[in-house]
């Protein structure tokens, strides 16, 4: 008489999630985020949604101001233009 085999289990195709990671979605990973930088001593700033976001971020880091973001785009193109 032949012996049944025994199959094993296929192992799962999805990453097994941390156990020490609440579930609360995007929020909860802003708040943990915040709570990271806060221990920096930096914190998350709004900057105009304009299509200059991210030459307002430089302006706003290197000056203290996204005013200046005309300034940091022309920088940058005319960088990557030479290089």
């Amino acid at each position: 008489m032949a012996k049944a085999k025994h199959k094993k289990p296929k192992p799962s195709r999805q990453p097994k999630q941390p156990h020490s990671k609440k579930r609360g979605g995007k929020q909860n990973d802003v708040t943990e985020l915040r709570a990271q930088l806060d221990a920096l001593g930096l914190k998350i700033i709004q900057v105009t949604a304009d299509g200059n976001c991210f030459f307002r971020a430089l302006g706003d880091q290197l000056e203290g101001n996204e005013d200046e973001h005309d300034k940091y785009r022309s920088m940058v193109v005319q960088f990557i233009k030479v290089n």
